[in-house]
């Protein structure tokens, strides 16, 4: 038991943010090659004629590029949580509403690729094998609004603000970082 406890912001341009201050890119970012081969492939794949030979060579190597797509996110995932599980002995996640969010067109890609239930998933189950606590706060929590310092909350911040400083106590605040500390405050 380590007596530690950690908040977690989920994101987009960071994947993980934790009230620590450490965080953890998203997997994209280590997946660029798989990706533009995968593009490729189903190109080809979109001008076979189905039922061919070709049709299903083609389509055999597009369902293993995303197969190892899925195998290093995996893997990723698995490294993250288990980090987490080790180091902490409460983790406080934030709930979000992710079939709200995908109805955004702009972001529901970059929300997909992130598969933020499955990291979650994961760190339930590690979590309640080594014995630890996971808890999720309410998803209506305006956790990256609010001041960790004094508790001021502003009224709108939209997503490209990443850096704000609160107008009650002049406390300088990343954006992320304050949500995780707000997170496991709550």
């Amino acid at each position: 038991m380590t007596g530690k406890e950690v908040g977690i912001d989920l994101g987009l341009t960071d994947l993980i943010t934790t009230s620590a201050g450490h965080k953890f890119q998203r997997v994209s970012t280590q997946l660029e090659k798989t990706n533009q081969l995968l593009k490729k492939s189903q190109r080809k794949l979109s001008r076979k004629t189905k039922g061919s030979n070709s049709y299903s060579k083609q389509r055999t190597i597009v369902q293993k590029l995303y197969a190892r797509i899925s195998r290093i996110r995996n893997d990723y995932y698995h490294n993250i949580s288990n980090w987490l599980v080790k180091n902490y002995d409460s983790i406080y996640l934030e709930d979000l509403n992710v079939n709200g969010m995908l109805k955004n067109r702009k972001m529901s890609r970059a929300i997909q690729e992130a598969a933020w239930s499955t990291l979650v998933g994961m760190i339930k189950y590690k979590a309640n094998w080594y014995g630890k606590t996971v808890h999720q706060i309410n998803r209506f929590f305006p956790s990256s609004k609010t001041c960790s310092s004094c508790g001021h909350k502003v009224e709108k911040m939209p997503l490209d603000i990443r850096e704000w400083s609160c107008p009650s106590c002049g406390e300088d605040h990343d954006r992320d970082i304050n949500a995780a500390i707000n997170i496991r405050n709550q």
